[in-house]
């Protein structure tokens, strides 16, 4: 059985510019954390893993568990600034045809479920989001052990995203239409690189990997 394992922000949603204004108010007009005065400057943000990004800017644990909760209502009031790609919902109806499919996310698992629900993507088996666990790596690990004679692919739109799932040890597929350009996701070693859904899909469709 395939595992396919989906990173939300950036592949599913275009959501780069409402969570850069939600970060300012949140992030910098609570906590004091620098602005992210431009898109570059947002994105540049995960190059790493989020939550190691908000300890190396000073947050302690107990700040990151509170603003989670903070984050959800922020985005909740913002939910309607984040669309869904051009594609993406018709790749994901393809390809849970053939395979198991799932959501690891920084985000908050509530937040994805919400506008999972709103879309009417309703082809996941489950989402896991940073509220859960911290790091993508470890959520992927534990769904090997779920499905140890699975074959597991991770697409990310970041260098962190590509990281964690090369930790992992899966396929890495680096999607270019989300936060990171295609010559900084090459950079982390993708195992392939799709320029869109329908590209993404035809890796799975047409080149069998």
């Amino acid at each position: 059985m395939k595992i396919i394992i989906f990173d939300f922000d950036g592949v599913i949603v275009d959501s780069a510019e409402r969570n850069r204004k939600i970060y300012n108010e949140h992030f910098h007009g609570k906590y004091g954390l620098k602005r992210a005065e431009t898109h570059e400057e947002f994105v540049n943000l995960f190059t790493k893993n989020f939550y190691d990004v908000l300890r190396q800017e000073g947050m302690s644990d107990q700040e990151i568990l509170q603003s989670d909760d903070e984050w959800h209502l922020r985005q909740e009031y913002h939910e309607n600034n984040a669309a869904v790609f051009a594609g993406i919902q018709q790749a994901i109806h393809v390809l849970s045809q053939n395979a198991k499919l799932f959501i690891i996310s920084s985000n908050i698992t509530e937040a994805i479920k919400r506008k999972l629900k709103q879309e009417n993507i309703n082809h996941f088996s489950e989402v896991f989001g940073g509220d859960l666990h911290q790091s993508k790596a470890e959520k992927i690990d534990h769904l090997k052990q779920d499905y140890p004679e699975s074959q597991f692919y991770f697409i990310g739109d970041t260098v962190s995203d590509i990281a964690e799932g090369n930790q992992a040890g899966v396929v890495t597929i680096a999607a270019t239409w989300g936060y990171h350009s295609e010559r900084l996701l090459s950079s982390a070693k993708p195992t392939h690189l799709a320029h869109s859904p329908q590209e993404l899909l035809e890796l799975f469709t047409k080149h069998n990997i």
